[in-house]
């Protein structure tokens, strides 16, 4: 076999390592038994990324059922046919060895009997693992399901009674989506058979010096969608140069119907490849795997609407960056830009099973930048490992610290060589107001990174902090929200005391206005009662104790130096509110203060 794609991104999954993503996944809270949806192949896919992602966040070993029929092929197949399932990033058992280990005789049927059986609509819901309302942007007037109530810790196995269907990340709302990303993308691949015969395919083609389209006819329900061969080519026109290679994966088995595309291209078909190599014999169930395969790897891939199979193929051209075309093209639609959006951007969702899009290939988590000022270096270093011990990634976190104090906490501090930190010192004796201090991290040490977090030590963390409060912010359906309040507080950094215990978050009200007084601030500020569980809801008040918001704020949202300390969060507030800022404060507490109480 020939390796002429050595050097280029047909195995992209190879480029990548993601075992950050594991910091709070090994598998031991129980099982999901997953049985697939009644599909094609393409829908047994989507039914596995669903189980694993599942898995992954409920910590849970994945259990793959037996062998079945899967329309259209031939006799009967599984995951483990097309899938490497040895190597799914989760843990996973077959069903064998699963009743195997709980004496189990009666197969699925007793994997039944002993499980809290999971059979909601996972096509007309979302299913929510946050404690935050779904965004319109995201439900697409879909319903919401509870995970909390779904995967009941309580119940060692959970039964998956084949109602997986659907994108994951279009499905699955949770603030680990990153995460679920890259888990899917670097464990969910095809089996490496079914990529080595792909490359002699594409080798024998010429690596990306052909293109490619979809033409499916034959089990097609969309029959709306069925266009003549002549139309085709009018389409095609614009996008493919004539006389070019035109790689044509069909399941319609009459040539005659293809004619127009043979006279205006150089056309190929499976069969016609395949009678010219010498390969090895394959399980001709792969036929459909390896054409999307092929299909990664042309200059241009056009598509049909509301295929899966069609789908696949631009998440994996997606996924591979030496295809500089991803674009969204179909036969039957004439190009436009804007085809190629976001899920979130999409205002003609259908289903979470039509289409891929372009967000699925961004792997990357942003950067957060987090402003701290610190007038005890134990309370900044203890504040410090409890950040870092509990963020689910922690090398996308950007520290601008400023110490006020001596220059030996300074020195001190410095010993522990956090990585990504930026430190400034002020020395203790030197007067200047907070708005000064603060300023000073923003205007020196800020350096554009995507989010932007202030408090001030000592703090505690709860798990994946970082993921939680990025989600929650973007769960606020407004284009500039800031997340605001004054914190909880917590004793000691003690492990024994220090639980997510402390109850929900509350608002903040403006309560009265005092104009008699020019040493006091006009504004006074009440706390309301605890929020329950799920609520998202206005504030009134910027505390400079929990700010978070999008990078932007930094820059646009300034106060003078000179501002007093009893100004400076009523000058934030007010300022931040002429800029455009909604304040909002969600339920679930994820960052504590620990204030100095007499």
């Amino acid at each position: 076999m020939t390796t002429d794609l050595s050097g280029t991104d047909f195995r992209y999954y190879l480029k990548w390592d993601f075992e950050t993503i594991f910091k709070y996944y090994d598998g031991n809270a129980g099982y999901l038994y997953l049985k697939a949806w009644n599909g094609g192949l393409n829908n047994i896919r989507m039914t596995l990324e669903l189980g694993v992602c599942l898995a992954f966040l409920t910590n849970r070993c994945l259990i793959l059922p037996p062998k079945h029929a899967i329309y259209p092929l031939k006799g009967q197949a599984g995951f483990s046919s097309f899938f490497e399932t040895q190597s799914l990033g989760v843990k996973q058992m077959s069903i064998e060895a699963f009743c195997d280990l709980k004496n189990i005789t009666t197969g699925e049927q007793g994997i039944r009997e002993i499980s809290k059986v999971l059979n909601y609509d996972s096509v007309g819901n979302v299913t929510n693992f946050e404690k935050v309302p779904i965004p319109g942007h995201f439900t697409k007037g879909r319903g919401t399901v509870h995970a909390f109530d779904l995967f009941d810790d309580t119940y060692e196995v959970l039964f998956s009674d084949g109602n997986l269907l659907g994108n994951f990340y279009q499905s699955i709302y949770s603030s680990r989506l990153i995460a679920l990303k890259q888990l899917v993308a670097k464990y969910v691949i095809f089996k490496k058979q079914i990529f080595d015969i792909a490359e002699q395919f594409i080798n024998y083609l010429g690596d990306r010096c052909y293109y490619a389209i979809h033409i499916r006819r034959d089990d097609f329900q969309h029959k709306e969608l069925f266009i003549s061969c002549e139309e085709i080519v009018q389409y095609l026109e614009h996008l493919v140069p004539s006389g070019s290679k035109l790689y044509i994966a069909t399941d319609h088995h009459d040539r005659s119907f293809f004619y127009p595309l043979m006279s205006k291209y150089q056309t190929a078909f499976f069969d016609n490849i395949e009678s010219a190599l010498d390969l090895d014999t394959f399980d001709g169930n792969w036929v459909p795997a390896m054409e999307q395969l092929i299909c990664t790897r042309a200059l241009k891939f056009v598509g049909m609407k509301y295929s899966t199979f069609s789908s696949y193929i631009y998440r994996l051209r997606g996924y591979m960056d030496d295809i500089h075309d991803d674009n969204y093209y179909l036969n039957g639609s004439i190009y436009s830009s804007g085809l190629q959006t976001s899920f979130r951007d999409d205002s003609q969702y259908i289903a979470n099973w039509v289409r891929d899009y372009k967000d699925v290939w961004d792997l990357d988590h942003p950067s957060m930048f987090i402003a701290m000022i610190a007038y005890d270096e134990n309370d900044l270093i203890q504040t410090m490992e409890n950040l870092l011990d509990n963020a689910s990634h922690s090398e996308r976190l950007y520290f601008g610290i400023l110490i006020k104090g001596s220059k030996t906490s300074f020195r001190k501090f410095l010993t522990k060589k956090y990585s990504n930190t930026r430190v400034l010192f002020s020395n203790k004796r030197k007067k200047g107001s907070r708005a000064l201090l603060w300023n000073r991290i923003k205007n020196e040490l800020y350096e554009d990174e995507q989010y932007f977090l202030q408090i001030e030590p000592p703090n505690a963390f709860s798990p994946k902090w970082d993921e939680t409060l990025i989600n929650q912010l973007e769960s606020i359906e407004v284009p500039n929200p800031i997340i605001s309040t004054l914190p909880n507080h917590f004793d000691s950094f003690d492990e024994n005391t220090l639980t997510q215990t402390f109850g929900n978050n509350s608002p903040l009200q403006l309560q009265k206005t005092s104009i008699n007084s020019q040493e006091d601030s006009q504004l006074t500020v009440l706390i309301q009662p605890p929020l329950k569980d799920f609520e998202l809801v206005s504030t009134q008040w910027v505390s400079n104790l929990l700010i978070f918001t999008h990078g932007r704020w930094v820059k646009k949202v300034r106060i003078p130096d000179e501002t007093t300390d009893l100004e400076e969060e009523e000058l934030l507030t007010v300022t931040s509110i002429q800029k455009g800022y909604d304040l909002r404060i969600t339920s679930e507490t994820l960052v504590w203060h620990r204030y100095d109480f007499d």
